[in-house]
């Protein structure tokens, strides 16, 4: 038994989370602790990869028959998995413990991936306040023949397109080097961001 685990195990007292983290490990995934078995998919990282990388995919459930599938994005490796031996039926407490645990484990990661898309989008309003306008003869714009249209431009001479959401505030901030390689602030929220050409208003 390990805290915010139920007490479940197959025939022959195998825990679900220790076959299923034995598949992983085999297919080349690396683990930082017991997998999470709650019907999620997560990126994993890979024997082989770089930092910041995560080649590996998997998605694990005990509901029923313990479950889960495995995909290796650098080695091709792709399977699916299911816990050895008859699992134990499970009480309906059971069920429902396993169900609210569940839905606690969702929204402490929604609480903490918002807290941290807040802070990334607090270090992106603070490099473009730190930038200059871009100016119209930057390489990238040059190349596509089209002004600035309000960029910023930070010291090392990337363009810095701010990425708002629909009431205007800062989520984001894409940088695009002088050769077109293009990159948004790590960690930072991008779905539902736009950056707004011309006037929205004058346009109705």
């Amino acid at each position: 038994w390990r805290p915010g685990h139920t007490d479940l195990h197959v025939d022959g007292g195998r825990d679900p989370h220790v076959e299923f983290a034995a598949a992983l490990r085999e297919a080349g995934l690396r683990l930082d602790g017991p997998p999470e078995m709650d019907g999620q998919m997560r990126r994993v990282k890979v024997e082989g990869d770089k930092p910041g990388e995560r080649s590996g995919a998997s998605v694990g459930h005990t509901d029923g028959h313990p479950a889960g599938y495995i995909k290796n994005h650098k080695t091709g490796v792709e399977r699916n998995w299911k816990a050895p031996g008859r699992v134990q039926a499970a009480t309906a407490v059971d069920r429902a413990r396993l169900t609210v645990e569940a839905a606690q484990r969702r929204q402490t990661r929604a609480q903490e991936r918002e807290l941290v898309q807040e802070r990334a989008a607090d270090a992106a309003e603070a490099r473009l306040a730190q930038a200059e306008p871009a100016p119209d003869d930057h390489p990238y714009l040059r190349s596509k023949d089209v002004p600035s249209y309000g960029l910023r431009q930070d010291r090392e001479g990337n363009l810095l397109v701010p990425i708002r959401d629909m009431d205007g505030k800062v989520m984001s901030v894409q940088a695009i080097t002088a050769e077109g390689r293009k990159s948004f602030q790590k960690e930072a929220r991008t779905q539902g961001g736009h950056f707004l050409i011309g006037d929205a208003a004058a346009s109705k």
